[in-house]
Parts: C-alpha cells; sequence; structure tokens
C-alpha cells in the first residue's frame, strides 16, 4: 500500500501540484487538448510555478540543482523575438496562441528548477507516486477501458504492433506513464531516511505494465531499451561534452530531412500517410490554405489542430535557427550524464515525429528525472541507489569516492 505523508511547510507547494495534475487530466479527459476549456491547466500552471518560485525566495534556498533549466529563459525570448519578427513581415499582428506555445517550453522548466531547490528528494518521489496513482484512476476512466473491455477476447484478438492498433492505448496517459517509468527505474533500488524501497519497487512495475498498455510503439521500444541497458551501464556515468552539440545538429539536420519527407520529396514512391499514421495530412492542409507563419504556434489557429511534429513546428514556424538552439538548450539541460542524455535522446526523436511538448505533466516529471539525476541532490540527501556490479558499469561509472553503493 502506497502511503503519502506531507510536510506542514510544504502545504501549498503539494497542493497547488496535486491541483494541477488533477486538473491537467481532468480536463484533457473532458475537453481534450486543443480545447479552449482545457487550457486551465496552463494557468494552473503558471500559478504553481509563481508560489514555487515564490516559496523558494521566503526560503532562501539557493539554486544549488538543475542550473541548466534556468536556460528556458533566454530561449522563450528568442522564440518570442522570432515570433514577432515573423508576424511584422506579413503584417500580422502576433497571436496570444504564440504566449501559450513559448509557456508550454518555459514553464514546466521553471517550474521543476523551484521545485527541485525547495523540496527534498524523498518529497518529489512522493510527488510522483501520487502522480502514478492519478494517472491509473484517469486511464480506466477513459473510453474503451473498463475491466469488461479488458476481459473480452475480441479486443484483444484485435490488437497489432505492426499497424500500432489497441483498444488499450491512451493518448493522454502514455507519456506521463512512460516518464514515471523512467523515474522509478532509476530510484528503485534508492534506499535512506524516508524512502520507502518497497513502494518504489511497486511504482517501477505499475508504470511498466501501464506504458505498456499504452501501447506507443516508439515509447514501447524505448522501456526495451531501458530494461536492457540497465543490466551493463552504469546511468551516473558521463558522455563527453562534446556529444551536446552534436546531438543538436543532428536532430536539426534530422529534422531538415523529416520534413522533406513527410512532403513527399523523398523516397518517391514510399507510402508516407501510413508510414506516418497521416500525419502528413496536417502538413497538406498547410498547404491547401496556403499558410504563412506569422509566429510560433501560429498554424493551430488557421487549422485548429497541433502539427504532432514539434520539431516540425519550431523549424516551419520559426528557422532552423531557432530548431538548433532549442535543440542545444534543452541538451544542455540533460548534460553529461548518460540517463538524462538517453531520456532526451527519446523525447527529441518522439518531438520529430510525433507531439509532446503540450503534455506540460509529462514534461514536468521528465525534467525532474534530469535534473535529480544529473546532480549530487541524492548524494546531499544522503540517499543511496544501489546497483549491480558489472564490467561495462564500470567503463561508464563515475570516478571513485563519490557517495554510490554499487
Amino acid at each position: 500500500m502506497i502511503q503519502l505523508k506531507v510536510k506542514k511547510k510544504d502545504v501549498l507547494t503539494d497542493f497547488l501540484y496535486a491541483l494541477f495534475v488533477i486538473c491537467y487530466l481532468v480536463t484533457v479527459l473532458v475537453w481534450g487538448m486543443g480545447s479552449s476549456l482545457s487550457q486551465i491547466r496552463y494557468y494552473l500552471l503558471m500559478i504553481a510555478t509563481l508560489v514555487a518560485g515564490f516559496n523558494l525566495l521566503l526560503s532562501r534556498n539557493k539554486l544549488n540543482f538543475g542550473k541548466g533549466l534556468l536556460l528556458v529563459v533566454p530561449l522563450g525570448i528568442l522564440f518570442l523575438f522570432l515570433s514577432i519578427q515573423r508576424a511584422n513581415e506579413v503584417h500580422h499582428e502576433i497571436l496570444f496562441r504564440t504566449y501559450v506555445q513559448i509557456s508550454l517550453i518555459v514553464l514546466p522548466a521553471l517550474y521543476v528548477l523551484f521545485l527541485i531547490n525547495l523540496l527534498k528528494l524523498s518529497s518529489l518521489i512522493k510527488m510522483m507516486q501520487f502522480t502514478l496513482i492519478c494517472l491509473v484512476i484517469i486511464y480506466f476512466m477513459e473510453p474503451g477501458h473498463r475491466i469488461l473491455d479488458f476481459v473480452n477476447i475480441s479486443n484483444w484478438a484485435k490488437v497489432s504492433i505492426i499497424h500500432s492498433n489497441s483498444f488499450t492505448e491512451s493518448d493522454i496517459c502514455s507519456e506521463a506513464f512512460l516518464n514515471l517509468f523512467v523515474f522509478f527505474n532509476f530510484y528503485k533500488n534508492a534506499k535512506g531516511k524516508e524512502i520507502n524501497h518497497k513502494n518504489l519497487e511497486v511504482c517501477y512495475r505499475i508504470s511498466l505494465i501501464f506504458t505498456i498498455l499504452c501501447f506507443k510503439r516508439l515509447a514501447m521500444l524505448f522501456v526495451i531499451c531501458i530494461i536492457v541497458l540497465d543490466k551493463i551501464i552504469d546511468w551516473r556515468g558521463h558522455i563527453p561534452k562534446y556529444l551536446v552539440p552534436f546531438m543538436s545538429i543532428f536532430f536539426t539536420v534530422a529534422t531538415v530531412l523529416y520534413t522533406e519527407f513527410m512532403k513527399g520529396n523523398l523516397f518517391s514512391g514510399f507510402d508516407v500517410y501510413k508510414f506516418t499514421t497521416g500525419r502528413d495530412y496536417i502538413l497538406f492542409l498547410w498547404k491547401k490554405l496556403d499558410y504563412i507563419s506569422y509566429g510560433y504556434g501560429s498554424s493551430m489557429v488557421l487549422i485548429g489542430r497541433y502539427l504532432e511534429m514539434d520539431l516540425l513546428q519550431i523549424y516551419l514556424e520559426l528557422n532552423v535557427f531557432a530548431l538548433l538552439v532549442f535543440s542545444f538548450v534543452y541538451f544542455k539541460i540533460a548534460g553529461t550524464n548518460v540517463y538524462s542524455v538517453m531520456i532526451m535522446t527519446y523525447a527529441f526523436f518522439n518531438m520529430l515525429t510525433a507531439s509532446s511538448l503540450p503534455g506540460s505533466l509529462s514534461w514536468v516529471i521528465a525534467f525532474i528525472t534530469i535534473a535529480t539525476v544529473s546532480s549530487d541532490k541524492s548524494e546531499q540527501e544522503e540517499i543511496h541507489i544501489f546497483e549491480q556490479k558489472s564490467k561495462i558499469k564500470k567503463m561508464f561509472s563515475k570516478k571513485k569516492g563519490e557517495n554510490r553503493i554499487v
């Protein structure tokens, strides 16, 4: 049984986080991602961020962890400047949607920056456990996810990995479940004061099961990679610093090429519509409606829906420079930690082929994992991560003398 305890001094911070999680999931379940009514989740995230930042100032805590998350501020300013420039070029006013779109990048990162410097890791773990409970409840509230649906053999007979078809699929919960799995996979062997090892193991298994049930092919492949590599790689190891600009350039080039592929300019004769499950149709709508960008997020106002490919949207609505800076900032946030870079690499492949930036909750979870894993927060709070010893892990391991048990 998972038990959640809240410290008195953290009541407001914990309450706002809980309110954000519940509101986020309920509004998306009832009204969907793109509805104006569901945008209340953005305002709640903004309020929670401001309150957490104010509490951090009152507590006089320093920004000891996750300083790289601050890079989203100049990134957001750059996106705003380029959006204004684009709007001026076509003599159009900048849209409110542009501010919303930029907030999807800035707010989750700032919120996490304040949380990890305000709260102990044990409190963050309890937050993740609460989030997991909420996600499981919402999952079974989605259409087609009743208990009777799961015992119906005919439903299972229609499941197809090749065609990415399953009645268990969930667009609302999939990314959040995956990022919770990534979080609990790292901390499942954590031991320390206020850390319940058995609860972490249970949460790890639950998040794994529901990530698979959500039936996203890229996510399932990533889960398999994590499980396999978990046995041979020391996740606290580091990679060379030059890989940050390399990964930035790689995904910038990949986005440009993928854009041409989506337009049908590469691999003539290839069924792009079937391969991308219809996402090229959204680009067709752009062309049909003679869309000309007047800022980040402006395409949604015109066609009434997301492009569903985040990196392509940044490239087409702004320019290749904005895409390169965005990629650099996010991989800079991940740093050189092996596990953090793995998480960010998956996120970028997902943003290349799908849309995840509107999923603020999943990004909050991802940033919490990245920021805590990349820092020495666990060591400072005397939380030990137990790992199995192997020769390959030694190759990636950190220098001797760190507070780590293998």
